[in-house]
Formats: structure tokens, C-alpha cells, sequence
């Protein structure tokens, strides 16, 4: 499967992302609850985070929650995820960036 194929998919499931992933991911939430734990930094530190594969921004949401100095940078390749993310995180417009694969050349 290349890239684009994979892109595409996540375009179309974008919009129902959110109730899908934790029906198709085992212990999703729960996964969520160990990064934020595995994070080696006391809750009021300034970090930053770069959210790989952002897709709707569920996980930059919990950071900037448990991390509120914390600036996240949440990459996803599909437009429609960021959209989404964009709107999951309208809360932390301040310290919230998004890219997208348009903007990192090879």
C-alpha cells in the first residue's frame, strides 16, 4: 500500500475517526493514559511536543490538558483530520500549531 492510498483512507474516515478508532484500537484510551504518564516532566513544565499522525488531536488535547504550558505541534498528512483537529483544539488556539504534509517537502 503507498503512501497516498493511506492518505486517502484516513481523508474518508476522518468524520467518523473519533467513534471508529477506539472500536478498532484495543485499550485505546488506555494507551492515551500511558504516554501521558511515560512523559518525563512535572505538569507545569514549558515542553514541546510534536504529535506525529495528530489525526483529529485527541492525543494533543490530553497533553495540552495535563500540560498547560506545553506548546504542541500536531502533524497529520490528511487535510481532513487537521480540520477536524483544528476544531478539537480551538480551546488551546494559543499553544496549538498544526502542519500539514503539504508543508514538509522531501
Amino acid at each position: 500500500m503507498n503512501l497516498d492510498t493511506v492518505r486517502e483512507q484516513f481523508e474518508q474516515r476522518a468524520f467518523d475517526y473519533d467513534g471508529l478508532i477506539p472500536r478498532l484500537i484495543p485499550r485505546y484510551r488506555e494507551q492515551h493514559d500511558l504516554i501521558l504518564q511515560l512523559i518525563p516532566f512535572q505538569t507545569n513544565a514549558n515542553i514541546k511536543v510534536l504529535d506525529l499522525g495528530a489525526g483529529t488531536g485527541i492525543l494533543s488535547a490530553r497533553i495540552l490538558s495535563a500540560f498547560p504550558q506545553a506548546n504542541v505541534l500536531a502533524f497529520d498528512m490528511a487535510e481532513n483530520m487537521l480540520k477536524i483537529c483544528q476544531t478539537n483544539l480551538s480551546a488551546f488556539r494559543e499553544t496549538a500549531d498544526l502542519a500539514a504534509r503539504k508543508f514538509c517537502r522531501r
